[in-house]
């Protein structure tokens, strides 16, 4: 009988594993969060909503400091203020 009720225990489980999993952090967020504020004060950035040449190198040059590149291979990441906005469009080297 109490094989019977596995599956009812088991796949509430398996699922809530899955969306956590689903609901993490790209490993790039903490350091993009970072670069993010210092740029803000480097550059007295109110609104992000127009980005400049001068930004994105900004990120680039901040978020290779600490070890990344950016990739262009994600559909999102084809954008240029991707590399302000996505900590996705970075991986570790």
């Amino acid at each position: 009988m109490p094989s019977a009720r596995l599956p009812f225990v088991a796949v509430p489980a398996l699922l809530s594993v899955l969306a956590l999993a689903a609901c993490s952090k790209p490993p790039a967020a903490e350091d993009h969060s970072a670069c993010r504020r210092e740029w803000v004060a480097a550059y007295n950035v109110i609104f992000d909503t127009s980005v400049s040449i001068s930004d994105v190198r900004f990120m680039h040059a901040c978020m290779e400091k600490r070890g990344y590149k950016r990739i262009y291979n994600l559909g999102l990441c084809k954008k240029l203020d991707a590399s302000v906005r996505e900590p996705r469009c970075y991986e570790k080297i």
